[in-house]
């Protein structure tokens, strides 16, 4: 996984929507500190040389630097990675994959935030995206969702798992 928040997604949907999260039991999900991290292929390289099995995760958005860097090194898409996401703006990551009304809520609470996405400061704009994604989380974490909501999080545990 990417960073520490797609990882506490899968913690929740491990625990909390046992028949949504089908990922076998012994595999573990850990995060890797982001896409840089993947971008070094000869650190990456030697880590996969000391596992088993590994099915790596990223953010769609990222997927044009990602991608090329792990085909060099004999990966393979859906065999060995995916991105996650929804292929429009705002929507490239795993809270692209929520359900829209968590996402206008967490947007109506942090207007501030929202606003701040637009902001030419740099720091100001990574700030609020990562409010808002800590928001997200919490809001996914507190609801009790249908199967129709967490209908975009099945096609990516059903795509995962098959790997497995």
């Amino acid at each position: 996984m990417e960073g520490d928040i797609d990882v506490e997604y899968f913690d929740i949907l491990k625990s909390k929507y046992p028949k949504i999260y089908s990922i076998p039991e012994d595999v573990e999900v850990v995060s890797y500190g982001g896409k840089d991290a993947l971008k070094n292929t000869q650190v990456l390289q030697f880590m996969l040389s000391r596992l088993e099995r590994v099915f790596i995760t990223f953010d769609l958005d990222a997927e044009r630097e990602v991608k090329p860097k792990l085909e060099s090194i004999g990966l393979s898409a859906d065999k060995d990675f995916c991105s996650i996401g929804i292929d429009q703006h705002g929507s490239e990551c795993i809270e692209g994959l929520l359900p829209a009304a968590i996402l206008a809520e967490v947007y109506a609470e942090n207007v501030k935030d929202v606003a701040a996405l637009g902001s030419a400061n740099s720091s100001a704009r990574r700030s609020a995206k990562s409010n808002l994604k800590r928001a997200a989380l919490e809001k996914f974490k507190r609801g009790d969702l249908t199967d129709n909501d967490l209908k975009e999080m099945q096609k990516l545990m059903t795509k995962i798992s098959k790997t497995f």
